[in-house]
């Protein structure tokens, strides 16, 4: 019997669950994939406007002469590489400002001359057009936090944490840069490790119990571990309190009003003007308090043990 997915809908959103068999935690890893479209014909000046090009420049920039080391006749009709727009860029510059050809030298017809700018800079759009979006492809990327954090809830039914993730900033309040959004090996294994996690967690609350199970666990030992856990995030909790306070207390000088007036307006919520604390004159270094994030931005990690004691229950 072929196996299909089942729906399920709540009051906020629908879940699609889907056989076992048909998810796994490597096709959660990178849900943003390159697309590529087929490549567009080059921008191509007309082909009639070579003998005016020929006649009127090419004594000056032609095999005899180079002038500015510039050749016209080596120039290619099809535009395909920047370095040719450049050039041709070059041409239209010249053409249109008066310059070429020299006051002194032969001039084209001014209808000839007018029917070649027009065209040029027409071409020239359709180049730009063409070379400057990398040639119809778009960047590949990784999803930011908030991309990925949905997907998995939408996909699985699951709620995770994804501030361990790597930071998505760089573009001012834009989170969707590619730019920014690369993929390196070890996110690769952080995001691999979410997508497992979060798998299992799916799959634990959809499978239902068959059988006996037999669970043994060493109380002491698990007390101990838990007590050593929850003994080293309470005393970052309490270090994340004094770094926040602090960067408040930076925040609140009259003198950075304008400062941090300005942070505001791309800053949705007070995390996110702690994170730009570095523009705040007096603001101390995460880092100073123990939050070392190792390449990201380090407010992050105290941002996120700063409400600690909260999501325990013990604040």
């Amino acid at each position: 019997m072929t196996s299909r997915p089942r729906q399920t809908s709540d009051r906020f959103f629908t879940v699609i669950k889907f056989p076992p068999f048909i998810v796994s935690a490597g096709s959660l890893w990178l849900l943003a994939l390159s697309a590529a479209t087929a490549a567009p014909a080059p921008a191509t000046v007309p082909d009639r406007h070579t003998p005016l090009l020929k006649e009127y420049c090419q004594g000056c920039h032609g095999p005899e002469k180079q002038k500015g080391k510039f050749r016209i006749d080596e120039l290619p009709l099809a535009i395909e590489t920047l370095r040719d727009a450049e050039r041709w860029q070059k041409v239209l510059n010249q053409m249109n400002s008066g310059e070429m050809p020299p006051e002194e030298e032969k001039q084209p017809p001014k209808e000839l001359k007018a029917d070649l700018l027009e065209d040029l800079a027409n071409t020239m759009v359709s180049a730009r057009r063409n070379l400057g979006d990398q040639k119809g492809v778009i960047t590949m990327r990784r999803l930011n936090r908030r991309e990925y954090k949905n997907t998995l809830r939408e996909l699985l039914g699951v709620e995770l944490n994804v501030l361990e993730l790597p930071a998505d900033g760089g573009s001012g309040s834009f989170d969707t840069v590619g730019s920014n959004l690369f993929m390196s090996g070890s996110q690769f294994e952080q995001y691999q490790a979410l997508g497992r996690a979060a798998l299992e967690e799916a799959l634990a609350k959809q499978t239902p119990f068959k059988g006996e199970r037999k669970l043994h666990l060493e109380v002491e030992e698990l007390n101990k571990e838990f007590q050593q856990t929850y003994t080293e995030n309470m005393d970052k909790a309490e270090r994340a309190e004094r770094w926040v306070k602090a960067v408040e207390e930076a925040a609140a000088r009259p003198e950075n009003a304008a400062i941090v007036a300005e942070i505001r307006k791309e800053a949705k919520n007070e995390a996110q003007l702690r994170r730009a604390w570095q523009k705040i004159p007096g603001a101390p270094d995460p880092r100073s308090f123990g939050f070392d994030k190792q390449g990201e931005n380090d407010a992050d990690l105290a941002n996120r043990f700063f409400h600690y004691k909260k999501t325990t229950g013990v604040g």
